[in-house]
């Protein structure tokens, strides 16, 4: 098995402004074992981080409620990095997630508090190089107190053709659709659809055949499923499924139980979901399985297991798919767990190292 590289965000969630470590990882995809390389101190606060498609550049945006930032490193060998490039976009403030495009030409952005997306050019070497397109959310109606702050786009994630970006905001309870030009960068709404009010529509998975798309809601915990026209940017609302019933969250405090990180299996079978504050006997949080038809894209059985840990902030698939790899940010720990494709299972963890309030990853 390959030699894989991890990068490990810190972020900080009380104040959003606390400069935090990079940490750098081995992990082994042949048993799963994690080792910690080198720990980059003092740098942004790390909502988010991502890597470009050529694997030879990171990129993170800042997450403080009053600027907004964004840095490029390059990746060295043998898992370091090198500080490389930032840029102060004028006007955006608390960052929450970034994407490259499909051609490695651009950097996309989407800051909360300034309700806005931008789309960044990159230079040859990968560096950034300036804002050349933005995107405002327009104002939506707000359900619940924490979403009286105005739209807050809390993510970008192209599509697999990356001619389009799918935008969930927390705050208007929306999805959108934008076209997305790889030679300018420019984007244009296509389509937007609504959930139910208050659920907080945060990060969304798309199946392998680009036309299914599968939204977790932060305040909700659900998982919405959409038929996505990968020809037009229409997005349709079709199922949704509550993985903590409906019944007790409403007898919880507001934020005490919350939704975070959703992504999608290789080969398309299953969708997997993080839970927050949703504790078992033991303490510890849950990763949901949830099965697919393989026909019609719908829900059709949800199973849970340990995240073995607290707050599993994101989660993601080792390059080789056989392990799922979570960040516990409240547990200080990093984990791989052996993922068991033919069933969907998560069969126990493999390896951890600590990680201070880790809250982002990405692997190489």
């Amino acid at each position: 098995m390959s030699q894989t590289y991890v990068f490990i965000g810190g972020f900080e969630h009380e104040t959003f402004s606390s400069n935090m470590a990079l940490v750098s990882a081995e992990f082994d995809e042949g048993t799963g074992i994690l080792k910690s390389i080198e720990a980059y101190p003092n740098g942004l606060n790390y909502g988010f981080i991502c890597r470009n498609h050529a694997g030879t550049c990171l990129y993170a945006v800042d997450t403080r409620p009053d600027s907004g930032k964004v840095a490029s490193y390059t990746i060295q060998p043998k898992g370091k990095l090198k500080f490389q490039s930032e840029l102060t976009i004028e006007g955006a403030a608390l960052g929450l997630h970034c994407a490259v495009s499909v051609n490695d030409r651009f950097l996309i952005a989407a800051f909360g508090n300034s309700s806005t997306v931008y789309a960044c050019s990159l230079k040859d070497d990968g560096s950034l190089d300036e804002v050349v397109d933005k995107f405002t959310a327009p104002k939506g109606t707000a359900t619940i107190p924490r979403q009286e702050s105005g739209p807050a786009p809390h993510q970008v994630f192209f599509d697999r053709s990356g001619k389009y970006l799918i935008v969930p905001d927390i705050h208007t309870d929306r999805l959108y659709s934008l076209s997305f030009d790889l030679a300018t960068g420019k984007m244009t709404e296509q389509d937007y659809v609504t959930v139910d009010g208050g659920e907080g529509p945060r990060h969304v998975a798309i199946h392998p055949s680009n036309r299914w798309i599968y939204l977790l809601n932060e305040m909700g915990a659900s998982v919405y499923f959409f038929e996505f026209n990968d020809k037009t940017g229409k997005i349709t609302r079709k199922q949704d499924v509550a993985l903590v019933p409906r019944s007790y969250l409403k007898k919880q405090k507001p934020d005490a139980v919350l939704s975070s990180e959703i992504v999608i299996s290789p080969d398309g079978r299953f969708v997997l979901a993080s839970m927050r504050g949703y504790f078992d006997k033991n303490g510890e949080d849950r990763i949901y399985v949830i099965t697919i038809d393989e026909n019609i894209g719908e829900m059709i059985e949800v199973r849970s297991f340990s995240c073995g840990g607290v707050c599993p902030r994101t989660i993601d698939f080792s390059p080789s798919g056989r392990f799922l790899l979570v960040g516990n940010k409240f547990s200080d720990e990093f984990v791989s767990i052996r993922y068991d494709d033919e069933t969907g299972k998560l069969q126990g963890i493999c390896g951890r190292i600590p990680a201070v309030d880790n809250a982002t990853f990405c692997c190489v």
